[in-house]
């Protein structure tokens, strides 16, 4: 008998004894990622349909090159599918073949606005109490202030520290239904008079309907959920696109419908802007990503590649030595940051082997940009050198006159191909789609030895579980009595162990968690002052002199070298190495929490080595389900550059405007310092928050007593109970023989 019909035996088993069993069934398949029988039969169904389509995920944050990707590898650069201007706008879209242009909307329904509309609540209850504390805070100040303020303006101030608050990370899904929820009753529609149908006789009338959908003011873009776009394009045939809001996705109901697409996705195209390549954010996405389906056909795409090219690192001339550079270091950024991410995650297994061991063949990078230049050029338009297309060939030429002279039509257009890189993506995708079967046969193969495994895993432990309360109902209502009172002695001789070996651990970790981040921004941060010693450039300069004539003064010409600051590319720089700061001390921060948690699980469990009435399996998880709540998820730091820093003009060193900015770039770096010992403190005084509160010893007995409570509820019946045990282990026991010779 085959895995799934044993899974299936298994979950009737759980939902005919759910008093008995359906908690530590449910604990255990969320620890071992183990999904029910209806979900990996769809998954396994759909793989052996009949000319079914490839299903390629394209995957990233908001705003990171999804949809700048996707139009350049199937329109040719056009920007047939909007991109998003927040969370709020992404929309989830999927793309394949059909003979006729058009598209079908879903929209959200009934129960998904329901939602929205208690996101909405909550969120006006929050800003309301939020705003009453500020008040009262600010009532309280300026009771003692040389000049008080109008109640007017503390009003004014309240709220803005209300919306303030609001506006933190941990906030943000709940901001996005708010907003989402706000646009519905601003509408002048309703569900019932839209028609989700689209058709279109070609693209751009599709793109013009497309946009009443999903663009940012499009009138029934509040209600649209997702998009099924159908085009008569060749290159779609056998092959469904699916453009992703992200795994992070801020409105619930539109996440869980990515996330079941994603189940069924067979090749994965992760995108991360190239500025800020494999963030911390990104790193949170990848870690959340359904390994468990047995998703192997994994690619990483580095996106915006053209805006790394005037860090000022890369003194080079030679644009195609600068990008070989560019992709080198991403390559092992990308490696690095996989091989820790799977030394963390042990759940994770070998999802991410495939881009570890073949970064170089499973790296990508990508202009979208690079497109829209090269059909300027092509059809000889001209391009606003201040905007869009126009304003990127014109720092390309201005820092790489050598690869885009303006008179080399055919040298520019074959270097602009060369940055875009498309045409790698779209052989990707042609070498993927020829590798359709294999893939399908070799991600089932995967799915069902990766469930196997996981489902015997589920099976032993649910059974020892099943035998530890046999024998807890065998031994009767005095053993019960017998496990409270030795639970009572325990709790009287252990509760200032445990909170000693506790009290230490609240004394070590945050300081040693301090250090290690300060050590890692101190190590990065000569990163800065190094790419920062290199922050002037050379250029030609025209100077006039006067000399005399015969009846007046003329002018005379020279050309001579001035040193100038080139802030556009010192902006990026900074901005990459500030990421890569971030990035490194959250890396640390999962490390070292990794560290320190088992560490205190083995120093709580060894007070715990004499107390033979307590099982060791089960002080083991009762610890380990107390230490899951205490640590904070990680470090983020908001990389606000001023903006008198950015932008892309070349100050000469000695003008007054390079004095001003050399000024105000010292002053910024030297405010680094300060600012991340801020975020830093930030982060370790919420930690140390989330410890103060916790009482580990009143937690454990606590957690301990609650199973005691459900024991004597089962001796209320015991004889009945204890047969049941018995059915049930006599089913277990069959089932993992089963399993073992399958």
């Amino acid at each position: 008998m085959g895995l799934l019909e044993n899974l299936e035996k298994a979950e009737d088993l759980i939902s005919s004894n759910d008093n008995l069993l359906k908690d530590k069934s449910e604990f255990l398949k969320n620890e071992l990622g183990l999904e029910s029988s209806k979900n990996i039969k769809q998954v396994l169904e759909q793989s052996k349909q009949e000319n079914r389509l490839l299903k390629i995920g394209i995957l990233g944050r908001v705003k990171v090159g999804k949809s700048s990707l996707i139009n350049a590898l199937l329109f040719n650069g056009k920007d047939i599918l909007p991109t998003a201007a927040t969370p709020m706008t992404a929309v989830l879209c999927t793309i394949s073949y059909a003979k006729k242009f058009g598209a079908e909307v879903e929209l959200y329904n009934k129960k998904d606005i329901a939602l929205l509309k208690e996101k909405y609540e909550e969120y006006n209850k929050k800003i309301t109490k939020f705003e009453k504390d500020a008040l009262a805070k600010l009532e309280e100040s300026n009771k003692r202030a040389t000049k008080p303020k109008a109640l007017e303006e503390l009003n004014k101030m309240a709220r803005g520290n209300a919306e303030r608050k609001l506006n933190e990370k941990k906030y943000e899904a709940l901001k996005a239904s708010y907003m989402q929820y706000e646009e519905i009753k601003k509408s002048r529609y309703s569900i019932k008079s839209i028609d989700g149908n689209i058709k279109a006789k070609d693209l751009n009338e599709l793109k013009g309907k497309l946009l009443d959908y999903v663009g940012a003011n499009g009138k029934y873009m509040p209600f649209t959920k997702s998009v099924n776009i159908k085009l008569a394009q060749e290159n779609l045939k056998d092959i469904e696109l699916i453009d992703t809001p992200g795994l992070n996705d801020p409105i619930i109901s539109r996440e869980a419908r990515t996330r079941e697409l994603l189940a069924f996705c067979d090749v994965v195209f992760i995108v991360s802007p190239s500025g800020q390549f494999i963030s911390q954010e990104d790193t949170n996405l990848m870690d959340r990503l359904n390994c468990t389906q047995a998703l192997r056909e994994l690619y990483v795409v580095a996106s915006k590649i053209d805006d790394q090219l005037y860090n000022i690192e890369y003194k080079k001339d030679d644009f195609k030595e600068v990008l070989k550079d560019i992709k080198q270091k991403n390559i092992k950024h990308l490696r690095d940051t996989l091989k820790s991410l799977k030394e963390n995650n042990p759940i994770i297994e070998d999802a991410y082997d495939a881009l570890i061991d073949d970064t170089e063949d499973r790296f990508f990078y990508s202009s979208g940009i690079c497109l829209s230049i090269e059909n300027a050029l092509e059809n000889n338009e001209k391009m606003d050198e201040k905007n869009g297309a126009g304003f990127q060939y014109a720092r390309l030429k201005k820092r790489y006159p050598s690869s885009f002279d303006s008179k080399n039509k055919d040298a520019n257009l074959k270097n602009l191909e060369l940055l875009g890189n498309i045409s790698s993506l779209k052989s990707c995708i042609k070498s993927v789609k020829e590798k359709k079967d294999r893939i399908l046969a070799d991600k089932n193969k995967n799915l069902l030895q990766t469930k196997q495994t996981k489902f015997i895993e589920y099976l032993l432990e649910l059974q020892e579980f099943v035998n530890l309360k046999t024998e807890e109902l065998n031994q009767g209502k005095k053993n019960e009595l017998k496990q409270r009172e030795n639970l009572s002695k325990i709790k009287e001789n252990l509760s200032h162990s445990l909170e000693d070996v506790y009290n230490e651990f609240k004394e070590k970790y945050p300081p040693e968690l301090k250090n290690s981040m300060v050590d890692i921004f101190y190590n990065s941060k000569t990163s800065i002052s190094k790419s920062l010693k290199e922050d002037k450039d050379q250029k030609r300069k025209q100077t006039s002199e006067y000399g005399s004539g015969f009846l007046f003064l003329y002018p005379t010409f020279k050309l001579k070298d001035v040193k100038v600051y080139r802030t556009g590319a010192i902006t990026s720089a900074l901005m990459e190495v500030l990421g890569k700061i971030e990035n490194d001390i959250h890396l640390d921060m999962i490390e070292q929490k990794n560290i320190h948690k088992k560490k205190l699980i083995e120093d709580l469990c060894i007070e715990f080595e004499e107390q033979d009435k307590i099982s060791k399996k089960q002080i083991k998880f009762n610890v380990g389900k107390i230490t899951n709540k205490l640590f904070d998820k990680g470090f983020s730091y908001d990389k606000k550059i001023p903006s008198d820093l950015k932008g892309c003009g070349v100050p000469e060193i000695d003008s007054k405007e390079g004095k001003y900015y050399e000024k105000k770039l010292s002053a910024y770096i030297c405010n680094l310092d300060e600012e991340f010992r801020k975020e830093i403190k930030k982060c370790i005084k919420k930690i140390k928050s989330n410890l103060e509160s916790n009482n580990i010893s009143d937690n454990f007995f606590s957690s301990y007593n609650q199973e005691l409570d459900n024991l004597s509820e089962l001796l209320k019946d015991k004889k009945e109970n204890i047969q049941k045990l018995d059915k049930i282990n006599v089913i277990i026991d069959k089932l993992i023989k089963e399993n073992y010779e399958s």
